[in-house]
Formats: C-alpha cells, structure tokens, sequence
C-alpha cells in the first residue's frame, strides 16, 4: 500500500460553529472511501482530480478582467 498522511481540517458549519474533520491524503488525492457506503474496510478510494490541482488559468482571467491588477492569487497549495 502506498503511503498517504493524516490531516486536520477545521470546517465551519453554519449554526453548528466549527467542527474539526479527520481525512487522510495520498499522493493521488484526498481520500474518499470514509464516504461509500459500498466500498469495504480494506479499499482505499483516493480522488485525482485535475480541478484540484494548481494553474494559471484563474489568475489569468482575473488579471485581465482587473480584478487583481499585477498580483497573484492568494491561493494555498495543499502539500502531499
């Protein structure tokens, strides 16, 4: 099995505060087999997906709509 890592992400619920999620990550995605019901204790079902992976392109629009003239996106970048 390859090897993954464990994170702690604060998640604020609306009218419910702050509640703390345990989730594991592999160098293929964040895992989601917790979430099928049909998947089995022993499968790990990671998402790769391309939408979460980092690029230019929204930062491109929205430099040339001038939304954010001459700077960068604040975005932070997941480590794996």
């Amino acid at each position: 099995m390859g090897k993954g890592r464990s994170i702690d992400e604060p998640i604020k619920v609306k009218g419910k505060g702050t509640i703390n999620f345990e989730g594991s990550v592999t160098r293929h995605g964040p895992v989601i087999s917790d979430f099928a019901a049909d998947s089995g204790k022993d499968t790990i079902l990671p998402l790769q997906w391309t939408a979460l992976e980092r690029s230019k392109e929204l930062e491109a629009i929205l430099k040339r709509e001038g939304r954010i003239p001459g700077g960068e996106l604040p975005i932070k970048k997941m480590a794996l």
